[in-house]
């Protein structure tokens, strides 16, 4: 079966790298898809260059929002009328062949919404063990939780058919980059998080690659650190996750800072991020 895509691209401050995602486009051989671009640039010209140079070669919906990364979401979500949904970032890129595949998947897959595997765009391709390929078939077999979506979902990986997204709805505008609130993080997860609450089975799909670039931690990025932990703690306090599994969401990044001794740069990003996740859990409903 072939399906429509829409792949809603919430988009602000980057322009090499929406040319370089715009470009792996070209490259995908399954073609039925629609790019919509929600542009929260504050000059309506900035990305003129770049509607000119792939108006002719994708099809793209343009189409401008508040700041806000969930509200830029919400507005493209309205403009859906394909049969997948999926949330590429403006920096990400998709390998040759994702689409076909992500396409064929959900023809073998007895789900409503898949998760992919995001990976660095500066990793080497590797051919994968007899060891890798069976656990990642154990894998794919198991429907994921609740608590498992907390780990490892993040948009980008996020492949929604149009009824799992009917049965989720829109995206919390309280959480997430740009919502001008505390809490930096968290809309992603939040939207799948919600989606297997309300029914839909949920896969992950290792195979199903997107790249992305890695987290460079420097003093300047303890605060984007604080901010994403802000958001864990509030979306672990809005579902009810329970004691322990909030103490877990904690201890994690203090560990992950300890191990990464001496790095100290490195050491004290997880340190924030432990330090966001408290705030986050204790926050009132209106901030903290």
């Amino acid at each position: 079966m072939e399906r429509a895509f829409d792949l809603v691209l919430a988009t602000v401050g980057r322009f090499s790298e929406l040319d370089a995602f715009l470009h792996s486009l070209t490259l995908q051989e399954y073609k039925n898809f629609t790019c919509i671009i929600v542009d929260q640039n504050s000059d309506e010209h900035f990305l003129l260059p770049l509607l000119e140079k792939y108006g002719k070669t994708l099809t793209i919906v343009y189409l401008r929002s508040p700041k806000g990364l969930s509200r830029a979401r919400n507005v493209g979500l309205k403009h859906c009328t394909g049969d997948v949904v999926c949330f590429p970032d403006d920096d990400c890129l998709y390998p040759p062949g994702l689409l076909k595949k992500v396409n064929a998947t959900f023809d073998v897959e007895k789900s409503s919404v898949l998760v992919g595997k995001q990976i660095s765009l500066e990793a080497q391709p590797h051919r994968k063990t007899f060891w890798e390929r069976n656990r990642m078939l154990a894998r794919g077999q198991r429907n994921e939780t609740v608590r498992s979506l907390f780990i490892g979902a993040p948009s980008i990986t996020l492949f929604f058919t149009r009824e799992s997204v009917a049965r989720t709805g829109l995206f919390d505008e309280s959480l997430g980059s740009g919502a001008g609130t505390p809490w930096g993080s968290g809309e992603d997860t939040d939207y799948v998080v919600r989606a297997c609450k309300n029914g839909c089975v949920v896969r992950r799909c290792p195979q199903l690659e997107i790249r992305h670039p890695d987290v460079i931690h420097t003093a300047q990025s303890f605060t984007k650190a604080r901010a994403y932990g802000r958001g864990r703690g509030r979306l672990l306090r809005k579902h009810n996750s329970g004691i322990f599994f909030c103490a877990q969401n904690v201890i994690s990044p203090l560990l992950k800072g300890l191990l990464l001794l001496p790095n100290w740069t490195a050491a004290a990003y997880h340190c924030h991020m432990a330090l966001g996740r408290v705030e986050g859990l204790f926050s009132t409903p209106d901030g903290l």
